[in-house]
């Protein structure tokens, strides 16, 4: 079976090979956060059986545990979708996405039988660079995953923060130098406050990120490696709010940070009023929209 890439979600199907698994990750986790889905997959909800769900619903239509059970499956249902081959066949008996994604996480990062040799994933470590190219994001998941196969092999060939940080600084093509500059000339007063090297860690990895939405994928056009989550289908940029973090408006628009305005009582362009008390969202139950939710 061939990669096959959706033109709806830019996720190509995973069949098993380790070098696009990285990025597999990235994407099928950002697909699920624009459905509110991803919380299902990385957290373990709880989801009741079916049988229960369906008594409790039976009870009160409204239930949220029927809500929850409806709502993991449509997050299964997504996880499958883009799951080929071996890595299907491996959670074709999971009930819910918590437990399909981790069983993936762990066929992935375990070591278990693997002729795993030192020398080779040293060099991929040293070959694996960040180029102007592709998502930082991506390139962080392959370090991690190197670098937990030599845990594997034994706990002392682990590198710890310093040590991936200063890979790192030296990894990043030329596009990234002010990035390492401004890092270094900050690590030195941040080392004087008694700064953990995890937390050195985090900084350097937000930086990079950051540089990279703002600058690098900008100077390319917006295009990322394989679907570009910052371009409309209209080929305009979609703004990323730097307050909150998500897509689709600005700083000076964030409601997290300004609140909600009121509404107007008119629906827009119509002229007809409304009275919004008679909405309800069907992910709370509150008196509002599901994309106004809290």
């Amino acid at each position: 079976m061939s990669e096959t890439t959706d033109k709806y979600s830019g996720v190509t199907n995973f069949g098993g090979k380790e070098e696009f698994f990285a990025e597999f990750e990235i994407k099928l986790i950002a697909l699920l956060e624009t459905k509110d889905l991803e919380e299902y997959a990385l957290t373990d909800m709880k989801v009741k059986k079916k049988d229960i769900a369906k008594t409790l619903k039976l009870k009160d239509p409204d239930d949220a545990e029927w809500k929850k059970y409806q709502e993991d499956k449509q997050a299964l249902g997504w996880i499958k979708r883009y799951l080929k081959g071996s890595p299907l066949l491996l959670i074709k008996d999971c009930q819910t996405a918590f437990e399909a994604w981790s069983g993936i996480l762990v066929k992935k990062y375990s070591v278990g039988d693997e002729d795993i040799d030192f020398d080779d994933l040293k060099l991929k470590m040293d070959e694996c660079k960040l180029t102007n190219d592709k998502d930082p994001e991506v390139w962080f998941k392959e370090l991690e995953t190197i670098n937990l196969k030599l845990r594997g092999i034994d706990q002392r060939y682990m590198e710890d923060e310093r040590e991936t940080n200063a890979r790192i600084c030296k990894q990043m093509c030329s596009e990234y130098d002010e990035v390492v500059k401004a890092y270094k000339r900050g690590k030195e007063m941040m080392n004087k406050v008694s700064t953990s090297k995890k937390e050195l860690f985090d900084i350097l990895k937000k930086m990079i990120i950051d540089h990279w939405k703002t600058e690098v994928s900008g100077k390319r056009g917006g295009k990322m490696s394989g679907l570009n989550f910052n371009v409309g289908k209209d080929g305009k940029e979609i703004p990323v709010c730097t307050h909150c973090g998500k897509k689709g408006h600005s700083d000076a628009k964030c409601w997290k940070k300004h609140g909600k305005p009121e509404k107007t009582g008119s629906g827009a362009g119509s002229g007809k009023s409304y009275d919004k008390s008679t909405f309800k969202c069907y992910k709370c139950g509150g008196p509002h929209m599901k994309r106004d939710c809290p």
